[in-house]
């Protein structure tokens, strides 16, 4: 809008005006949010595979280091027992390895059906959410809901909406 003077009222109204006509049917809110729930347990699954692959590696590694500490303790060539230290240090470093996949597993735990729950709350009511955010909010709220920048006409107000979910 350039050189064109619109009070900030008709504009905000003109937008209420949207998200009250672009909130979505609770039925449709409903069967997302539970698609959405399968999607993150499913997600949560394959992390705990991959956890239990990783722990198992660990109690291999850890076995494996302990065997050959017993090696050592039977060989008495020098030059063999230098050889079984080094494995036992790469085999340390391994091991090292695998907690710190474990520990990065470990943070991936989020209660999804908090946030979900959250989201869904805005979009299923984005007009109170508008009236009580600022600024950085209220864009993140137009970005969840419409695919492209709305366009303003002085005349016509708001022009037709791409939305970015099904409403």
């Amino acid at each position: 809008l350039r050189n064109q003077n619109i009070p900030r009222e008709e504009i905000e109204n003109n937008m209420r005006q949207i998200f009250r006509k672009v909130t979505p049917k609770q039925e449709l809110l409903d069967f997302v949010k539970a698609r959405l729930v399968i999607k993150w347990k499913q997600a949560q699954l394959r992390i705990n595979d991959s956890r239990k692959e990783v722990d198992n590696s660990v109690v291999f590694i850890q076995s494996r280091i302990k065997s050959l500490i017993s090696m050592i303790d039977e060989n008495k060539s020098q030059t063999v027992v230098e050889a079984y230290e080094r494995q036992i240090e790469e085999l340390g470093r391994q091991e090292l390895l695998e907690k710190e996949k474990i520990a990065q597993l470990s943070n991936t735990r989020i209660n999804f059906e908090t946030a979900l729950t959250s989201v869904t709350e805005v979009i299923q009511n984005p007009c109170d959410y508008w009236e009580k955010s600022d600024l950085a909010r209220r864009r993140l709220l137009l970005k969840m809901i419409f695919a492209k920048k709305l366009a303003y006409s002085k005349s016509s107000g708001f022009e037709t909406a791409t939305l970015q979910l099904p409403i």
